[in-house]
């Protein structure tokens, strides 16, 4: 049995507020404001011959809210299109911390076909995937 690690982050731009205001602020999340990408770690007996992955959602659509002093009035609810989902891209995986260096363009592609099948995600039935949360906690930064 092969071990993943999978880290799903969310990158948004949030409103700068004044410190003064306590009110909850709506979001729209956009492609061009935002980053949403699985990361996933290699991990296992194999892991010497494998790599890290990046694979951010390219188009995204959604909406939440932010509120400035209670992350627990915060809420967000994200949809992504499978066909969309780009492995490995070097800027992306920079973004996430990763090497810019990873598979080639062969290993991409082969990457992404995997993403899509049937074993995985199962594009032809699953054409998007929806994110809902349920809890919100933490600091800004």
């Amino acid at each position: 049995m092969t071990a993943l690690r999978i880290a799903l982050g969310f990158f948004l731009s949030v409103p700068t507020l004044a410190s003064a205001q306590e009110a909850s602020v709506p979001l729209a999340v956009s492609a061009p404001d935002s980053l949403i990408a699985a990361v996933v770690y290699k991990a296992g007996a194999a892991s010497a011959f494998a790599h890290d992955h990046a694979v951010p959602a390219r188009h995204i659509s959604g909406k939440g809210v932010w509120h400035p002093e209670d992350p627990a009035q915060c809420n967000i609810d994200v949809t992504v299109r499978v066909a969309d989902l780009v492995p490995d891209d070097p800027n992306t995986r920079t973004r996430v911390g990763l090497t810019a260096s990873g598979p080639t363009e062969g290993q991409r592609q082969e990457g992404l076909d995997h993403i899509w099948s049937e074993a995985q995600l199962f594009l032809e039935k699953f054409g998007t995937i929806t994110f809902r949360s349920t809890a919100i906690s933490g600091t800004s930064g």
